[in-house]
């Protein structure tokens, strides 16, 4: 808590003070993140706010710099996923400035892509990553101080910042992946029989969450495929690995893709059902890679290469034989 002896006009015009400051530094912070910068966060977070005299010092700096324009407040989904994060850090630091203490248990902050919708977020440690559509991260309010942990519910990209202090664990369902520095992706939807990690560049270590024995390095241009159905795993040389991420740019990439997949995949990207008549055409297998957006390009090309028809009702699709 703040020094007793404060005055009551500090007191009474403290709660403002830091309210005002806050907000400016959120839009300052947005910023940042948008010009790639990064935030000084251990310096935030690490002070001790256990006296007057240490809260003005810094309520005197934050005055000092110029006042920020209101920003729109009309945002993209990129800048709102930046603020979101930028918001959770700060009121993190307010919360010290007001009660000198902690939280005793870390809150998990949340971030969603829709589908249809993509999103880019800055973790605190200056890491990215994509979120693919209908995809779920989770991280903890304590990231970045002992370890860097998130949970992964769909499809991701990572560009990991380099910390051996401080090792990035990515937990699916089913795997965890362990990193230093490196950039790779994982589709670990949960519907899904496999999750797929493909490397870029550095190294990882993919780990059976259920046995721990079972640990696997991957190298650049390698694919893991854990099938959830035996638990087993496969890696392989993947010539093609660029494409595993090749959604970041709006671009599908197929590769002896089942008909079962390829549709699971457009119903995530343009939020349309689904529904194959007969099972045996899931058999069926596509290879082809558009940088079309256009749903019905999409579905021509599919006609193109398979004997199937089909019908448009409103928001769902029937798929059967072509006669």
């Amino acid at each position: 808590m703040f020094n007793k002896d404060m005055d009551k006009d500090k007191q009474k015009n403290t709660p403002m003070q830091i309210s005002s400051a806050i907000e400016n530094s959120i839009n300052e912070d947005i910023d940042k993140l948008l010009s790639e910068q990064r935030l000084d966060l251990k310096k935030d977070l690490d002070t001790q706010f256990d006296s007057y005299e240490v809260y003005e010092k810094i309520m005197e700096s934050i005055n000092q710099r110029e006042k920020l324009k209101r920003k729109n407040r009309i945002v993209n989904s990129y800048r709102w996923a930046l603020g979101s994060i930028a918001l959770f850090i700060l009121l993190g630091v307010g919360y010290t400035l007001w009660s000198g203490k902690t939280l005793q248990e870390p809150v998990y902050q949340e971030l969603y892509a829709e589908k249809g919708d993509k999103l880019i977020v800055v973790l605190p440690d200056g890491s990215k990553v994509w979120l693919n559509s209908d995809s779920k991260l989770s991280y903890s309010s304590n990231f970045n101080e002992k370890s860097r942990n998130v949970i992964l519910d769909g499809e991701a990209y990572f560009e990991v910042a380099k910390n051996k202090k401080r090792p990035f664990k990515v937990q699916t369902d089913k795997i965890a992946i362990n990193v230093l520095g490196t950039s790779f992706n994982v589709s670990a939807y949960s519907s899904d029989d496999f999750i797929k990690t493909t490397l870029d560049e550095g190294s990882i270590v993919v780990e059976d969450l259920l046995d721990k024995n079972k640990q696997f390095t991957m190298v650049p241009k390698q694919t893991t495929y854990y099938e959830k159905a035996n638990q087993e795993y496969s890696i392989v040389d993947n010539q093609y690995s660029s494409e595993m991420s090749s959604w970041r740019f709006n671009r599908f990439a197929f590769r002896n893709a089942t008909l079962k997949e390829v549709l699971k995949t457009l119903n995530r990207k343009f939020d349309v059902e689904f529904i194959v008549e007969d099972p045996q055409l899931e058999k069926y297998t596509y290879t082809f890679t558009s940088k079309l957006k256009n749903l019905e390009d999409i579905l021509y090309i599919m006609k193109s290469i398979t004997p199937i028809k089909i019908d448009k009702r409103g928001n769902v699709l029937s798929v059967s034989r072509l006669q």
